[in-house]
């Protein structure tokens, strides 16, 4: 009974943190200077103008909110915590809690060290989020997953959000608007990454 307590603290305190971080994403978005005073037409062109703040939100909105799902996922799943365990899930809610800062980075400068600093904090986090699934299992945290995938593909599809991010830091090194490209492929990526469950598994209640 303990430990399931134990479970459910650290679910909520994970969602208070990541609530908090997607909610710091908007206040990026500030009005421009002198808005009260602007015409109809010249306020329109001056919220064009901060249109890279929109996209960084929508990036960093859909990737915590991506981290929320897989997290809530393994929640689901899993019957005790240890030390260790908790250890690393602070450790990936250190790098989520940085998110705001580097998306606003990106958003006022899309330079090569801008995009870098972006997709290395993105992938720490995703591979953080990876490696708490592999100890829990590896450890008796968790229940059996109910899948059709083998010991590589179920890695393989754990860390394919780390490795598109990290890649991009490669890409970044000769071209940083290819590499903010690169982050198109987390799309396909996050369909893939679902975990084939067993025939069993799949049938409705």
């Amino acid at each position: 009974m303990a430990e399931h307590r134990d479970v459910e603290r650290l679910g909520a305190f994970t969602d208070g943190v990541l609530a908090i971080a997607i909610t710091l994403l908007v206040l990026d978005i500030r009005l421009p200077d002198g808005v009260a005073g602007m015409t109809d037409a010249a306020l329109g062109s001056a919220l064009i103008e901060i249109w890279p703040k929109y996209l960084g939100y929508l990036i960093s909105f859909l990737v915590i909110g991506n981290y929320w799902m897989i997290h809530t996922a393994k929640f689901r799943e899993l019957k005790a915590v240890n030390h260790r365990f908790i250890v690393l899930n602070i450790l990936f809610l250190l790098v989520v809690g940085s998110i705001p800062f580097v998306t606003s980075v990106l958003s006022e400068n899309d330079g090569r060290v801008a995009t870098m600093l972006y997709a290395a904090t993105m992938g720490i986090a995703s591979a953080l989020l990876a490696v708490m699934g592999f100890y829990a299992e590896s450890k008796g945290l968790v229940e059996k997953p109910q899948t059709d995938d083998g010991p590589v593909m179920h890695i393989l599809r754990s860390l394919l959000g780390a490795i598109v991010f990290l890649a991009s830091i490669v890409v970044a090194v000769f071209d940083a608007s290819l590499a903010r490209y690169c982050w198109l492929l987390l799309i396909p990526v996050s369909i893939f990454a679902r975990p084939r469950l067993t025939k069993e598994a799949a049938e409705p209640f």
